[in-house]
C-alpha cells in the first residue's frame, strides 16, 4: 500500500472525530451522549485509539456500564479503524462483533479504546478492540468484521 492511500482514510477519521467534526453531527452519538465522551488519541493506518469518559448516565444502577453501551462505543472506535484502511469515501457496515466482558467498566472513570486491523481484504476487515482502563487492564474485548458495500448516507 502507498502512503497516499493510508492518508486519506487517517485524515478523514482525524477530522471525524475532531470537537466540530462528522461524530458530533450524527443524532446518535448525540443522543447517547458519546460526542462529548470521547477524544481521539491517535489514529494511523489500521488502528485508532480514543479515550471514553464513562459517564455515570450509563449506569446499570450499581455504577457499572450497561454492557450494550460499551458495544455502541467499541462499534463506533471500530469503524474508524475500518476508515483508516481506505484511499478515498466508501460505504461500510459491521457484519459481526463479538464481544468478552472481562472486569467491570465503572462509571465516571476515563478508558482508552484499542482498535486494530489484525487481517484485511480489498473489502473486508477484522478488527479487534479492548477497552483499557487506567491500570493497563483490558475490560472488554471484541473482536469485529467489517465490510465495504453501497450506503445512502444522509450527511447533513
Amino acid at each position: 500500500m502507498d502512503e497516499n492511500q493510508s492518508n486519506w482514510g487517517v485524515e478523514a477519521v482525524k477530522a471525524s472525530l475532531s470537537s466540530k467534526g462528522l461524530i458530533s453531527r450524527l443524532p446518535v452519538m448525540r443522543s447517547t451522549g458519546f460526542d462529548e465522551a470521547i477524544s481521539l488519541v491517535t489514529a494511523e493506518h489500521g488502528k485508532v485509539v480514543i479515550d471514553w469518559y464513562a459517564d455515570p448516565k450509563f449506569d446499570s444502577f450499581d455504577g457499572i456500564i450497561q454492557g450494550g453501551m460499551q458495544i455502541a462505543i467499541t462499534d463506533m472506535a471500530q469503524g474508524m479503524c475500518f476508515m483508516s484502511l481506505h484511499n478515498g469515501p466508501k460505504g461500510f457496515s459491521t457484519v459481526d462483533l463479538s464481544t468478552r466482558f472481562l472486569r467491570h467498566v465503572h462509571t465516571d472513570q476515563t478508558y482508552q479504546i484499542i482498535s486494530e486491523v489484525v487481517d484485511e481484504t480489498r473489502n473486508t476487515a477484522i478488527i479487534e478492540s479492548r477497552i483499557v482502563g487506567s491500570d493497563g487492564k483490558t475490560r472488554t474485548y471484541f473482536t469485529g468484521s467489517w465490510k465495504v458495500h453501497e450506503r445512502a448516507f444522509n450527511v447533513k
